[in-house]
C-alpha cells in the first residue's frame, strides 16, 4: 500500500469526471453543476461548493482543470455559435494511455459511480434544464449566497493500492510546477546549442 496526496486525488477524480463525457464536457457550468450534483449526497467531497450569483459553484475545480490544462492532460477549447458559455473540456490521449483516467474506481468506487450517475442524469441535459435543477437544490434554497453549501473532507494523504515508487511516479505525473519545469528543460536543451563533447573532464576538484 502507499499513499497520494489530497491534491493528486482531486486531479484524479477531475481526469475520471471529464471523460465520463462522451464528446467531452460542453461549458464550465456544465461541468460545475454536474459535477455538484454528482456530489453532493456522497461521502467523499472532493471539492468545497459555494452559493453565488450562478449557484453551486466550486472555484478549486476549475484552478483543478487549469492546471491539468496546463499539464496537458485537459484541452480547453472554445466554441462558437453556442448557447453555452463558449468553453469544452476534454480528455487529452495521454490521460487515457497513461491510465490516469481509470484510477478512480480502484481508489474509491462509490464516488467514481456517483459520477457516473451525475453524468448519466445530468450531464446531457439542455442549459436551460441544468439550470432550472440547480435553482431547485434544497442545499441551495437554505444557503444564503455566498456561503459554502458543503466543504472538502479529503485528508491530507489518501491510502491506495499502489507502490510507495508507483505513487511517487503518479505524484510527479500530476504536479503542474514539475511538468511545466521540465517541459522548460527539454525546450532550452532542444534550442541550445549544446555538446557534451564539448565539456572538459576535470579529474578532481580537490
Amino acid at each position: 500500500m502507499g499513499q497520494i496526496s489530497k491534491s493528486t486525488f482531486k486531479k484524479l477524480t477531475l481526469l475520471y469526471f471529464i471523460g465520463r463525457f462522451k464528446k467531452g464536457a460542453y461549458s464550465s457550468y456544465r461541468v460545475q453543476k454536474v459535477f455538484y450534483f454528482g456530489t453532493v449526497g456522497t461521502a467523499t467531497h472532493p471539492f468545497s461548493f459555494m452559493h453565488t450569483q450562478h449557484g453551486q459553484y466550486s472555484k478549486p475545480i476549475r484552478d483543478d482543470l487549469d492546471s491539468l490544462v496546463a499539464i496537458g492532460l485537459v484541452e480547453k477549447t472554445g466554441l462558437e455559435n453556442t448557447e453555452e458559455d463558449g468553453t469544452m473540456w476534454t480528455i487529452n490521449p495521454e490521460a487515457v494511455s497513461s491510465g490516469l483516467i481509470a484510477l478512480l474506481p480502484k481508489i474509491d468506487s462509490p464516488l467514481a459511480a456517483a459520477l457516473d450517475k451525475g453524468v448519466d442524469e445530468f450531464g446531457y441535459l439542455k442549459r436551460e434544464d441544468i439550470k432550472s435543477r440547480a435553482h431547485e437544490d434544497p442545499f441551495l434554497k437554505k444557503t444564503e449566497r455566498g456561503h459554502l453549501l458543503f466543504d472538502e473532507n479529503l485528508p491530507d494523504y489518501i491510502e491506495v493500492d499502489l507502490s510507495e515508487d508507483e505513487c511517487e511516479d503518479l505524484e510527479l505525473s500530476l504536479n503542474e510546477r514539475f511538468i511545466v519545469c521540465m517541459d522548460h528543460l527539454v525546450k532550452a536543451i532542444e534550442t541550445t546549442d549544446f555538446n557534451v563533447g564539448k565539456v572538459k573532464t576535470v579529474d578532481s576538484i580537490l
